[in-house]
């Protein structure tokens, strides 16, 4: 995923900008140039910059240029605020739910059940291990909590907060999508 978005960004906005300029040539003023032009967000503003300072570090780290025009203090980025993305609405989860079945992988399609039918974080879902997994009580024990705060190696951390260790009831529903494993396994991912 993050190569991905890397790619976009030189896709999208690099290459198009400076096109065939010489990297020792690139001047404060034509990375301005290059965000003023640019519409949307500035979180897109920033991955852009992220993915050219990499280039621009590596370029004066070999000895390609002498600075990094991206360092400058004239240099202003701004743009729109993030648009807040609203929660799903009731009929968007019903229908999601409806269309459990017509997943393909069993992983998948037991995640959607588990992310979808209970209150739980992102991390939380992915935190959960079989042995935290009750079916016979229906009882689903959050005791930790996994991200990706680099987006790449996944981190075991304890819950968002000491109230977020808690036991939530498990519906009957996801309970016919999940496939227990060795109980110190994780429910989604691996190790």
């Amino acid at each position: 995923a993050t190569a991905t978005t890397y790619k976009r960004q030189i896709t999208k906005y690099l290459i198009p900008h400076f096109g065939e300029m010489d990297l020792e040539t690139i001047t404060v003023d034509d990375v301005q140039h290059l965000f003023n032009g640019m519409s949307g967000t500035k979180s897109t503003k920033n991955k852009v910059r992220l993915v050219l300072g990499m280039i621009l570090d590596a370029a004066l780290e070999d000895g390609f240029i002498q600075k990094n025009p991206l360092k400058s203090k004239r240099l202003r980025i701004t743009g729109e605020a993030s648009k807040y993305t609203a929660a799903y609405s009731v009929e968007q989860m019903q229908f999601l739910i409806s269309k459990l079945d017509k997943i393909k992988s069993d992983t998948d399609r037991a995640y959607m059940a588990i992310q979808a039918l209970h209150p739980l974080r992102l991390g939380e879902v992915l935190g959960l291990k079989w042995e935290d997994v009750d079916t016979r009580n229906k009882v689903l024990h959050i005791r930790r909590a996994v991200t990706h705060p680099t987006r790449n190696q996944p981190e075991i951390k304890s819950t968002k907060t000491e109230t977020s260790t808690r036991d939530v009831g498990l519906s009957e529903v996801a309970i016919q999508y999940l496939v227990p494993g060795k109980s110190t396994d994780f429910v989604f991912g691996e190790g």
